[in-house]
């Protein structure tokens, strides 16, 4: 299946879905920007997820985002913490609707926004979020989002989940044409947390199917991958491959043994060399980029 079978109609006939339905995009769309220096810095963030994170705490990462005018900014999941919930829904909108309008947010379907065992609930996402899995391309550099929650308990029979397969490597092998600076992807759900073949656990992606996506990144030449859902900061390089965990921009949690860190997010600068990134908190965010 390439990128033009991808329509409307063989979504609805895939996941069985009714009135509700989800259009996912045949091809990329580029991110509005004025800046024409080929350098540039975005932010990743991850787990606002109101209303288990404050509202005042996503309020806060996007008024660090207009104060310090990233060309973009991606959100890796988790926006909410109750997927059909209409008030979080809406300060999760409303604060987001506060980003300066030549900044582009893209959003990343995470585990708390749709439910899995309901494919129509993810048709309700994008009516509320945007497509669960896009790419975008911004200069130069090609970005792919990827719905993970399916990956980590969906079958691999259903025919959505053979959908966004295929579509993700139609994606990455077209890409391999285009003289690319850099390929990126995002993801809610870590692919691993301490080492690629670590075993399977509940904030890690089945080891299987990981290493599955593994091969395929390697062999398409993505320089890496950024995720959220452990609130944590975590780091893994498998190669050349780098898998980036970032923390929560809403609540922080202790995990496995370690205490809390300090919520906020990823700054990455990329250029047609490659990404250098860092992870600060709201209290130690630079003045300017």
């Amino acid at each position: 299946m390439d990128n033009k079978e991808l329509n409307r109609r063989n979504f609805i006939k895939a996941a069985g879905i009714g009135a509700v339905a989800l259009a996912l995009p045949a091809g990329a769309k580029a991110a509005n920007t004025s800046c024409d220096n080929k350098e540039f810095c975005y932010f990743v963030m991850a787990d606002p997820q109101l209303f288990w994170g404050s509202k005042e705490s996503w309020d806060k990462a996007i008024g660090f985002a207009n104060k310090l005018k990233p060309d973009f900014v991606v959100v890796c999941g988790d926006l909410v913490n109750h997927w059909d919930d209409e008030k979080e829904i809406a300060a999760y909108l409303e604060v987001a609707a506060k980003l300066n309008k030549d900044i582009p947010l893209h959003n990343v379907c995470g585990n708390h926004d749709y439910k899995i065992s309901e494919p129509e609930s993810l048709g309700f996402y994008q009516t509320k979020f945007g497509d669960p899995w896009y790419s975008f391309v911004h200069k130069n550099n090609l970005f792919v989002v990827f719905e993970s929650t399916m990956v980590k308990y969906g079958d691999e029979n259903w025919k959505m989940y053979k959908w966004q397969m295929q579509w993700l490597e139609e994606t990455l092998k077209q890409a391999q044409g285009k003289n690319y600076d850099n390929i990126t992807v995002y993801t809610h759900y870590p692919l691993a947390l301490k080492k690629a073949d670590e075993p399977d656990e509940y904030f890690n992606l089945p080891k299987t199917r990981r290493m599955k996506l593994l091969e395929m990144f390697h062999k398409y030449n993505v320089k890496a991958v950024f995720s959220g859902h452990f609130h944590h900061n975590t780091y893994v390089r498998d190669g050349e491959l780098e898998l980036i965990t970032t923390n929560s921009s809403g609540i922080a949690l202790s995990q496995m043994g370690e205490p809390e860190q300090p919520i906020g997010f990823r700054i990455v600068k990329m250029s047609p060399a490659g990404l250098e990134h860092k992870y600060y908190s709201y209290e130690d965010l630079p003045e300017k980029l």
